[in-house]
């Protein structure tokens, strides 16, 4: 996992901006007729909107947004009545695989130039995690991956000890198709629509590929014990293909179906969930009967559980490995973002149902101990892995921090940098960079050590570099606490190169440091 964090590509999930027309902070010399925007994934058009506001709150979109008909990742809305002035983007969208509801804006000028604090785009925000898409995520996961093992186990032991597992699995099933109902509402409520649009959306294909392997599972289960004798256990298979299909479903319906090699990440993501059915939902079911099987049988069964979890232990590891880092992408992910937390609580989770599966194998191989101590320390791993799989159920609803890291925010700040060679350094970032208004933010930090210096008063001079003489001008900078000092100003009042000096005084010296920066040509303009 070390390895692969260090060199993760990005991957996509949650449908974010990437590119728009206009760019945010673009200075327009005609209105624009249409406005644009393409995002990593496909959006569900029938949920989604493109607003376009003046800054009196009025709507100038026409109509609704609509998917371009050769690429289903663009979104775009005519406008109309857009004169002089500064004008903001409002959008949502929801993803169409799998619900998620994404929402910022970003603003433009037409003849002027938007304000720096407008001109990029406002942090996306998701929707955020509700308990109730959780509990209904969750419900759905132990319900399917009780079903997955317990199945198998119902296949292993034969009909004749159907009896002590056919009500349990019977409330799986139900749970299952509660669940996958909860699923698709929560995903309604998030995007703030109801059923009467499922019809309208490709929500409904993922919902549909969900319940009905769901219900032809519980089919096969209510049926399996009234067939006859030799078709008993191929009825109880088709139980089982029933979860199965509809985890696969489930999979191809989350983020998995949105990374670069789709493919591949779905059909991780089902053996993940496959091998985690066979271990922990094998092991619920195995707990039920193991008493009521005869000693030699009992024997046998309790060996071949443990070769097959722990090949489902080194499974699940390997593909969750995979999967979070392709969702994770960097280190700074793992560590500083939420999704990241729940990836380090679930591994610490999988490491302690290692070592109760180490301690249950130890059980499993003194030939005089009861079934208590398996089922003692068994119950202990149904407990940690249900955990478990709440924490999944949260990992669905939360965007992976390679998702957002993919979002366009307009141009990047010019930065200059300079020191006096002896005392201090200077690192300044200008946003956008461009003639005219700018937001000035100046990092100060000691030579030697590299730590912040905040007690000093900043003060930034400008002389144009160009053969027009406009004299010079001061801007004050203000500090934010850590060695960071800011300020918004239109000092940079023409196009060219710009000697900027950073004046740093403290109680004890002043210092000049000398820097030099270039505007940037305006954005494009569009007719």
């Amino acid at each position: 996992m070390l390895i692969a964090l260090a060199t993760a590509i990005p991957v996509s999930a949650h449908a974010l901006p990437v590119a728009s027309d206009p760019l945010p902070g673009a200075i327009l010399k005609q209105s624009p007729r249409v406005v644009t925007m393409t995002f990593n994934e496909a959006p569900e058009p029938a949920l989604s909107y493109i607003d376009v506001l003046d800054t009196a709150g009025r709507h100038h979109e026409v109509g609704h947004a609509a998917a371009s008909p050769t690429d289903p990742r663009v979104l775009s809305v005519g406008v109309a009545n857009v004169g002089k002035g500064v004008y903001t983007v409002s959008w949502r969208t929801v993803a169409s695989d799998d619900g998620h509801r994404i929402t910022g804006s970003f603003t433009f000028g037409v003849q002027v130039l938007p304000p720096s604090r407008f001109s990029t785009q406002e942090a996306a925000a998701t929707s955020a995690v509700t308990a109730f898409g959780v509990t209904v995520r969750a419900v759905y996961y132990i319900a399917i991956i009780f079903l997955l093992g317990g199945t198998a186990v119902a296949i292993s032991v034969g009909p004749q000890f159907w009896g002590r597992l056919r009500s349990i699995l019977t409330g799986a099933w139900v749970a299952a198709i509660i669940g996958v109902i909860g699923i698709t509402d929560s995903q309604l409520r998030s995007a703030g629509a109801g059923w009467d649009q499922l019809f309208h959306t490709s929500l409904l294909g993922s919902f549909a590929t969900r319940l009905v392997p769901a219900l032809v599972g519980a089919g096969a289960l209510l049926i399996a014990p009234r067939v006859a004798s030799r078709l008993q256990r191929w009825t109880m298979a088709v139980a089982g293909l029933g979860a199965a299909l509809s985890t696969l479903a489930d999979a191809a319906a989350n983020h998995a179906s949105t990374e670069s090699n789709p493919v591949v990440s779905v059909a991780l993501q089902w053996v993940h969930i496959l091998a985690a059915g066979a271990w922990i939902g094998g092991l619920t079911a195995l707990l039920l009967v193991i008493s009521a099987v005869p000693g030699q049988l009992r024997s046998r069964l309790l060996e071949r559980f443990a070769i097959v979890a722990v090949g489902c232990l080194l499974v699940v590891a390997a593909t969750g490995v995979l999967r979070s880092v392709a969702a994770i992408g960097s280190w700074q992910g793992l560590v500083t973002t939420l999704y990241g937390a729940l990836v380090l609580a679930k591994v610490a989770l999988i490491l302690i149902l290692a070592m109760l599966g180490v301690l249950n194998r130890l059980n499993a191989m003194r030939a005089t101990s009861p079934p208590n101590g398996f089922r003692r320390v068994g119950s202990m791993q149904v407990v940690v892995g249900v955990v478990a799989l709440v924490l999944s159920s949260a990992l669905v609803n939360v965007a992976p921090p390679s998702a957002t890291a993919i979002a366009f925010a307009g141009p990047a700040p010019i930065v200059t940098t300079g020191t006096d060679g002896n005392t201090l350094k200077v690192h300044l970032e200008v946003s956008p960079g461009n003639v005219g208004f700018n937001h000035f933010t100046l990092t100060l930090t000691d030579y030697a050590t590299g730590s912040p210096i905040n007690d000093a008063t900043v003060t930034l001079g400008f002389l144009f570099n160009g053969r027009e003489s406009i004299g010079t001008s001061a801007l004050p900078l203000t500090s934010l606490g850590k060695g960071t000092f800011s300020a918004d100003g239109a000092n940079l009042s023409l196009g060219g190169s710009w000697s900027i000096t950073a004046q740093v005084e403290t109680t004890q010296w002043i210092y000049d440091v000398p820097l030099q920066l270039r505007t940037r040509q305006p954005p494009p303009t569009t007719p």
